[in-house]
């Protein structure tokens, strides 16, 4: 049997015998009333790559088995495959009991007549392509921060060695003003010098020129819903709901993975700072997208840090992720974008982060969903 007769069968104990046979991870749910959703098998494989037990989850929606925020997001998307009437594709990044994994998943309803009674879901483990494409990521970074820094060295030589040069010039020019040719080849030698000195002062000009015309290059664009990445994102920083989350529906164009790296590192920070509400926007400036974090903590200590102003010092490390505001500003700034500090504590108006990269929204959205906390 394969997966097109199987989505179109209407037995559902039926497919619970039939997705042991396939290798790839694979789990049923009923859908009852079609509203309520009830998990009825886990394969063999799914169970091997997830580290959970098929036995266990049998019979229980997604708020009985799991954390609050992780079984409102999947719920989610089930709805999404549900309203649409037809196979919902999409990539997640989900807390399992084995690990952090990510997923490209492919929802398809499971229908009796024209009345949807069950979601079939067929999940492909993509954790070792997204670690992969992190190592490759994190190595051109450093590539490309050792490039910009022998672009810098190779400026500020540039830059040292032409005041001497252009000394040693204006010297041999004064020499040369007064100077008696003897027919000893003197004159010539004075002259051949000159000509290397005038070459080498047109190649240093030269190297300082190509070092302006340089310019911070962006890595992978691609095109993404960003709603839907805050909601993977905010299942895994916030399982329990203890806060509520605001944020933006739109599609977006940019580099993704400075997102999964940079807003990720933002939104985790301010769960650690928030008393209750972290608030994430998104919007348009010419040819760049402003991304902004709030929460509503006790805010940015006016003594480290100024409204404004991008942040600096050792006031910003954080080791906790292994990649902090430092290394975020830094990330961003390569790609000629900029992160500052939006609002400091003097305000009271918590702590509000906001950062510049390249990018467009492609399908704006005035709507801003609210999770609310348990």
């Amino acid at each position: 049997m394969n997966f097109e007769q199987i989505s179109h069968t209407s037995d559902l104990q039926s497919l619970e015998a039939s997705i042991d046979g396939f290798p790839i991870p694979i789990f049923l749910i009923e859908v009852e009333n079609e509203k309520t959703f009830r998990y009825r098998k886990l394969n063999k494989a799914h169970m091997l790559a997830t580290g959970m037990d098929s036995g266990e989850i049998a019979g229980k929606t997604p708020e009985e088995f799991f954390p609050p925020r992780f079984a409102e997001t999947v719920s989610i998307n089930y709805s999404r495959c549900l309203n649409s009437r037809g196979s919902y594709r999409f990539e997640e990044v989900l807390s399992m009991p084995a690990r952090e994994m990510y997923w490209d998943t492919i929802l398809t309803p499971v229908f009796n007549d024209d009345k949807i009674i069950g979601i079939l879901g067929i999940a492909f483990d993509i954790t070792h392509l997204k670690q992969t494409e992190k190592y490759l990521f994190e190595s051109l970074e450093v590539a490309k921060r050792e490039k910009n820094d022998l672009r810098i060295l190779s400026n500020t030589i540039a830059h040292d060695l032409r005041a001497p040069l252009r000394q040693i010039g204006m010297i041999k020019d004064l020499v040369l003003k007064d100077f008696t040719d003897l027919g000893d080849n003197k004159l010539q030698l004075l002259n051949k010098g000159k000509d290397i000195i005038e070459n080498a002062l047109a190649q240093l000009d030269e190297v300082m020129r190509q070092a302006k015309k340089d310019k911070p290059q962006t890595g992978l664009m691609s095109d993404f819903e960003f709603g839907k990445w805050c909601l993977d994102i905010i299942a895994l920083l916030d399982p329990l709901k203890k806060y509520d989350f605001v944020y933006p529906s739109a599609s977006l164009h940019c580099e993704k993975f400075v997102l999964d790296i940079v807003m990720r590192n933002l939104i985790d920070n301010a769960c650690k700072h928030a008393n209750g509400e972290v608030a994430v926007d998104v919007k348009t400036v010419k040819s760049n997208l402003i991304f902004t974090v709030r929460d509503d903590g006790p805010g940015f200590s006016p003594v480290h840090f100024t409204a404004g102003e991008p942040p600096s010092g050792p006031a910003i490390e954080d080791d906790t992720n292994g990649f902090g505001l430092e290394a975020s500003k830094r990330l961003i700034e390569a790609r000629g974008g900029e992160l500052w500090i939006e609002e400091t504590a003097e305000r009271g108006r918590g702590g509000v982060v906001s950062f510049r990269i390249p990018g467009k929204i492609l399908e704006p959205d005035s709507k801003f969903f609210v999770m609310r906390a348990s």
